[in-house]
């Protein structure tokens, strides 16, 4: 159960990073 645990904050880190970096690219388009 532990181990899924670690799956699933793992997935939503992953998953904040990506939208992290998608929203950087929007802004770096904007700002250009």
């Amino acid at each position: 159960m532990v181990n899924n645990i670690k799956d699933v904050l793992l997935a939503a880190a992953m998953q904040c990073m990506k939208n992290d970096a998608r929203n950087f690219m929007i802004i770096r388009i904007f700002l250009r």
